[in-house]
């Protein structure tokens, strides 16, 4: 009875030990069960994902402000906002009674200021038109020259080299719809001749980027160099497709000033080609991307609405986290 008694606090033991082995690899399997689904409900609006990676599954969006209780719209006391005229009316339409269409005396009453405007009403509209200034160079054979040589002729501006050219008012519309507007050459080429009349190719809208990019040269160095000189800067980037490939687009800003560039690297060769968290010395707010951390000799400050989408994360998928 002894020995058998031995056998069985020996079983029950193993049994024990089989037990909590398991109890430990379900746990275990539990946890990397949660982790996964935690990773597969993650998108942008409870995690620092970037919007682009959500796919086609768009999150509902969802405000990270607490509700206060008022009713939306502008509250009572808010100073409300219209549209204005721009400037001056450039026609004015005069709208009579009916009754006065074709009455003898409206000529009369008119001339006697009998009628009276009790209302105005104004549409703002938007006119396309292109304007051709004719640039003529003009000879004349002096008769008051002493030499042989009396034919005089005029010059022409430097800026105006070619027999029919663009004028500079094309290169500006051509490179706000190919950066601030983002879109294509060929798009742009195809509103530039229903809008004005005109025809330029894609090559021909390149060149007019081009040559607005070397004006503003001067004016992108400066703003680098104020948003280095900032004691408080904002740093982030966002995929973009150029030539076909995955780049990036380095933002550095301020609530004055932002610089961007392009390149094919998101992480610190992307940020030392934008080139200004390199030489920045005050406080840098971005999101939890590591690059950002690397450099060491400045302040870092993690953008707000990344926290709490990381907070909204851990309220949804840790409902008992305390």
């Amino acid at each position: 009875m002894m020995i058998g008694s031995c056998d069985e606090c020996s079983r029950v033991h193993d049994l024990e030990m089989e037990i909590a082995r398991l109890n430990e690899v379900i746990a275990s399997l539990q946890e990397e069960l949660k982790e996964s689904v935690r990773k597969n409900r993650m998108d942008s609006s409870n995690s620092s994902k970037p919007p682009s990676s959500d796919g086609y599954r768009k999150p509902k969006p969802v405000s990270l402000r607490e509700r206060t209780g008022r009713s939306p719209g502008g509250q009572p006391g808010h100073k409300g906002h219209n549209m204005t005229i721009p400037h001056l009316p450039d026609n004015s339409v005069e709208h009579y009674p009916t009754e006065c269409k074709g009455c003898p005396r409206f000529d009369e009453c008119r001339s006697q200021s009998a009628f009276e405007c009790s209302e105005s009403r104004f549409v703002v509209d938007a006119v396309m038109l292109t304007t051709v200034t004719e640039h003529r160079r003009i000879d004349v054979i002096c008769p008051m020259a002493k030499d042989d040589d009396n034919k005089m002729s005029g010059s022409f501006p430097e800026n105006v080299k070619a027999h029919v050219q663009y004028g500079d008012s094309f290169d500006v519309v051509a490179g706000l719809m190919d950066t601030y507007g983002a879109m294509s050459d060929y798009r742009i080429s195809e509103l530039m001749r229903a809008f004005f009349g005109v025809t330029l190719s894609p090559g021909t809208v390149v060149f007019m980027t081009k040559r607005c990019a070397e004006k503003v040269g001067p004016a992108l160095k400066g703003i680098r160099e104020a948003i280095i000189e900032s004691p408080v800067a904002i740093f982030d980037e966002s995929g973009a497709r150029t030539d076909g490939e995955l780049g990036w687009v380095h933002t550095s800003s301020t609530d004055q000033f932002t610089y961007l560039t392009l390149s094919l690297k998101r992480g610190t060769i992307g940020i030392e080609e934008n080139g200004v968290l390199p030489q920045f010395n005050g406080v840098a707010v971005h999101d939890c991307w590591s690059p950002y951390f690397g450099y060491e000799n400045i302040r870092h400050a993690v953008c707000c609405a990344h926290i709490l989408r990381e907070l909204k994360g851990i309220e949804s998928f840790e409902p008992d986290h305390r």
